[in-house]
């Protein structure tokens, strides 16, 4: 059963929440943080390195929180990631099997400057992070969420929101209007 989430990915600090905001101002679509919705089911704490522990564990939690929160009827957003930083600060893949349980309609996977994502995490967070960790970090997302989209046979865009929302707009709109 395919559910009418639209994932919307990207590193932390490349724009996911204010493009949900804005997606949900144009289309009244809500949107779900991941972080958010394994926290309702937990007593997680995400620390503000983006060092994570227990990346599988905290993906059952996010399944869990979706079932007992997300509306499968009605079409929303869900902001998390297909990659998190372990405990070592290494990139890694959420597993795929994460996908395949959240069984989302499509995916969006938000890009930008690793410039500008530095500075929103260091603006936001009070934290750095590397510039070549940051493009690494990204390439991974990127490259990852279109092996997911595919392994789904779900469509697929990437953006940088920077440029506006309209593209993205019409991306969610086609992917409504083809379930109708």
């Amino acid at each position: 059963m395919t559910r009418k989430i639209i994932f919307i990915g990207g590193i932390h600090g490349v724009g996911k929440s204010t493009l949900c905001t804005k997606i949900f101002d144009l289309l009244g679509i809500k949107s779900y943080s991941a972080s958010k919705l394994i926290q309702s089911v937990s007593n997680l704490e995400f620390p503000l390195d983006k060092k994570i522990q227990g990346i599988n564990k905290n993906q059952d939690l996010l399944i869990t929180a979706v079932e007992e929160h997300v509306n499968p009827n009605i079409y929303c957003l869900l902001d998390g990631h297909f990659c998190l930083l372990n405990q070592n600060g290494e990139v890694s893949d959420i597993p795929l099997t994460t996908f395949t349980e959240l069984s989302p309609a499509a995916t969006i996977v938000l890009t930008n400057e690793p410039g500008t994502i530095y500075t929103q995490i260091k603006d936001r967070d009070g934290t750095e992070m590397d510039i070549k960790k940051i493009t690494a970090f990204q390439d991974r997302e990127l490259e990852y969420s279109k092996l997911v989209s595919q392994a789904l046979n779900i469509p697929w865009l990437t953006d940088n929101p920077v440029r506006g929302v309209s593209h993205i707009q019409s991306f969610i709109n086609d992917v409504i209007r083809e379930d109708t």
